[in-house]
């Protein structure tokens, strides 16, 4: 029988509804080119009400080259010396994946060391990912079919694997519980011996996917919906989200979509017309080979189809250029890190997704109470639990009196504010842990703009015996509203390191603290807008407008537009001047100004795309209602002369217009906490991270 339903204890002490009773069973996990079914599992369908949860793993493997035949030699790991930079965006987002480690990985120091902090810390799960060519014993013949491990003889897999688990055990200290399987590659013995061996998840099937072809497994008719292996179902089989998505699949055309997917009409280009014509394509949820927009749509279709489950998946060789055929140079390294990054934000807002592991699903399934891991009940996590094992000190116990390890931490925190002389290492760490893209220099420039006379801070900042563990950014502006100085504070890129996230309020209560401020935040994640809420935030009115732009040139109002810092500067006068003074050293701030010499309405923006069409996101303007009068020649310069054909406008700035295009929800919500209350136009992102990081 599957494992019982029930509410049951996560890792992180949440509770979740879990292990629905069984509705079907099926044979078709992964039929491999002999046609032998691999087992049957019971299918526990999502509950519909939950939030979508999403599991990330690393398959962690040597460089090889992809388009030659497989070598045992092939074994370099140089590119392991980057993986920090992939952890700073699972770090930035409270991510923690699995790294599911290979034998050529786990027998090198410099692979071992770049990943055994990551894990010790709590910030990743150690897991096993089987290379058959590359390890031990080296009995096979080194082709293609028998790199998928699933097709070797079964004694032989079992050898393989034990050597792999007991190499893992060895480098990190702990036995993987967690499988992927080489290429996808299970087989009919695969799950009995991940049983035996102790393993209690593997996240190896690929549906709609069929690796035939070379002799691989065939999961063209594979379901989403984890299930329960081997012979006494104690394996929990996730599989990696992939599927045929479009208009066919939509509408229940799943046998016609399969078939014409097939092998057979490759040749034909087929598939590839149907995917243009938008009919159906084959979807993998993963960075490598899929854009950002692909993989949108694919969590899209499939939530909609009710599935609450999803495992993002790639190649540790990715995160250096010259090792996969995703990554050639470090422009495509650097926007495969960003599509990561922007796809954990595309699940947390417009699903309110979060994040999750494998270890967590296998509690919140439900699984059988007398089920262990190397003696460790799997639904009583101990607080000293890493991977499914316990770790234990020399003299064999799990941890001294938590009072007093709770007041020896507490008492070896700090938070001090963030001088001009910390911005270096805060930048550092910021770098590091939130945004790779954004190098050190344009941090620190954010943060050094003349808005306020005699700043008291940058924000604030947590050690841990002298130690950087957290930051909250603050950039604050003196601005003139009607006539009176407002003094400002925009709260910005708050990030504390996982084993010291219980302390953020800390940071958020040192900055809060300060008297006679405006706070500002106009880029939460959907955790910190909770918090903020409940500090006494509001929210400005939502939703954006999204305004078309006519061929109409300034001149055919009686207008004159004007870009160029030098003309600028030559002809703006009073507010228009002075915003322009303030933000002229900022790059990616376009800027241009439409007037008649009396009046100006200087506007910043920045690129953006609209359905796939090139648009400017209006970050503001030194007069709202000079927008508004003047919105067809504004709109008619961008069109004309920047080529943009339409304009993404916050409602905030301009709440009582009639805009003669669409509103649209906003993606993020925008907080403000202001004393006196401000009208919602006089609330301006030109002096946040908004306008001063290039986000």
């Amino acid at each position: 029988m599957a494992p019982p339903a029930g509410l049951v204890a996560t890792p992180d002490g949440r509770t979740a509804f879990g292990g629905t009773p069984p509705v079907s069973r099926t044979s078709v996990a992964g039929t491999p080119a002999g046609g032998t079914s691999v087992g049957t599992f019971d299918i526990a369908p999502d509950d519909p009400d939950q939030p979508p949860r999403l599991i990330t793993v690393v398959d962690t493997e040597e460089e090889f080259d992809w388009t030659r035949p497989f070598d045992r030699q092939q074994t370099g790991i140089s590119h392991m010396n980057r993986i920090g930079e992939l952890q700073a965006v699972f770090d930035a987002q409270g991510v923690k994946p699995v790294y599911a480690v290979d034998f050529a990985v786990a027998s090198q120091p410099a692979a071992v060391d770049a990943l055994a902090g990551i894990a010790a810390d709590g910030r990743a799960l150690i897991g096993a990912h089987l290379h058959p060519w590359v390890t031990p014993p080296f009995v096979e013949e080194v082709n293609a079919r028998n790199s998928y491990p699933g097709n070797l003889p079964a004694e032989l897999e079992r050898g393989k694997l034990e050597a792999l688990t007991d190499r893992i055990a060895g480098a990190f200290g702990q036995r993987p519980t967690i499988y992927t399987a080489g290429r996808y590659g299970i087989g009919p013995n695969t799950f009995n011996i991940l049983e035996d061996l102790g393993f209690t998840v593997d996240l190896s099937p690929m549906p709609s996917f069929d690796y035939r072809r070379d002799g691989g497994p065939d999961f063209s008719k594979r379901s989403q919906q984890p299930g329960w292996f081997g012979r006494t179902k104690r394996v929990l089989c996730i599989p990696n989200t992939s599927a045929l998505v479009g208009y066919l699949p939509r509408h229940n055309l799943h046998l016609l979509s399969r078939e014409l997917m097939h092998l057979r009409f490759r040749a034909l280009r087929l598939p590839a017309l149907l995917s243009r014509l938008g009919l159906v394509e084959r979807i993998a949820l993963t960075p490598e080979g899929y854009s950002l927009n692909e993989m949108r749509r694919l969590t899209g279709d499939l939530f909609r189809a009710g599935q609450r489950l999803f495992v993002l998946r790639l190649h540790s060789p990715s995160v250096a250029p010259g090792h996969t055929p995703y990554v050639h140079d470090e422009s495509e390294r650097r926007a495969l890190l960003s599509t990561i990054g922007l796809y954990f934000d595309f699940f947390r807002h417009e699903f309110e997704g979060r994040m999750t592991d494998p270890l967590m699903e296998l509690r919140s399934l439900g699984a059988p109470r007398e089920m262990a891991v190397h003696g460790v009940p799997i639904g009583r996590p101990t607080s000293g639990e890493v991977a499914g094992v316990v770790t234990r000190n020399q003299s064999g116990d799990t941890g001294g009196s938590p009072g007093v390890t709770r007041r020896a931490a507490r008492a070896a925190l700090r938070v001090s504010p963030i001088q001009d002389t910390d911005l270096p290492e805060v930048a550092a760490y910021w770098n590091r842990n939130l945004n790779p893209g954004i190098p050190c220099d344009v941090w620190i420039a954010a943060f050094r703009h003349d808005w306020m006379p005699d700043k008291p801070n940058n924000g604030f900042l947590l050690r841990s015996e002298n130690r950087l563990v957290g930051v909250l950014g603050a950039i604050y502006s003196r601005q003139s509203i009607e006539g009176r100085a407002v003094d400002f504070c925009n709260l910005t890129s708050l990030v504390v390191d996982p084993a010291h996230r219980a302390h953020l309020m800390d940071l958020l209560s040192a900055c809060l603290a300060q008297k006679n401020l405006c706070f500002t935040n106009f880029t939460p994640t959907p955790a910190v807008a909770k918090i903020l809420r409940l500090l006494r935030f509001v929210e400005l009115p939502a939703g954006e407008y999204i305004v078309p732009h006519l061929p109409v040139p300034a001149i055919a109002a009686g207008l004159t537009a004007i870009e160029g810092d030098g003309e600028l500067g030559r002809r703006l006068t009073g507010d228009a001047a002075r915003l322009w003074r303030a933000h002229r050293a900022i790059p990616w701030l376009n800027r241009f100004a439409v007037g008649d010499d009396k009046r100006w309405c200087l506007v910043f923006w920045k690129p953006t795309v609209i359905k796939g069409m090139p648009a400017a996101h209006l970050i503001g303007v030194s007069d709202t209602e000079l927008l508004r009068e003047w919105q067809q020649a504004i709109g008619g310069h961008l069109l004309l002369h920047h080529g943009v054909l339409a304009s993404r406008i916050d409602a905030h700035l301009v709440p009582k217009a009639n805009w003669p295009g669409i509103s649209r929800p906003a993606v993020e919500p925008h907080l403000v906490r202001a004393s006196p209350a401000l009208a919602p136009e006089d609330v301006s992102f030109l002096y946040s991270e908004l306008a001063a990081l290039p986000l």
